[in-house]
């Protein structure tokens, strides 16, 4: 789901209306450091994925070895 720029806007000023403009800042700084931790998140789940992926994929042409050496 993408959004363009003037949707995040439309977005923003009714937060800011419905919030007020202390309550809206302090919000946004904790969704700016969750975004950041959940980016850090998918990153790292990514990355173990791969290595998974790369881990069997060796185990697989091992296997594959073994049985062209019987």
């Amino acid at each position: 789901m993408d959004l363009s720029f003037s949707e995040i806007l439309v977005v923003c000023l009714i937060a800011f209306l419905v919030f007020g403009p202390e309550e809206f800042v302090r919000r946004s700084h904790e969704l700016g450091k969750f975004i950041g931790k959940f980016k850090t998140q998918a990153q790292n789940f990514r990355v173990m994925a791969e290595e998974e992926i790369v881990k069997k994929a060796q185990v697989d042409l091992s296997d594959e070895d073994d049985r062209g050496k019987s």
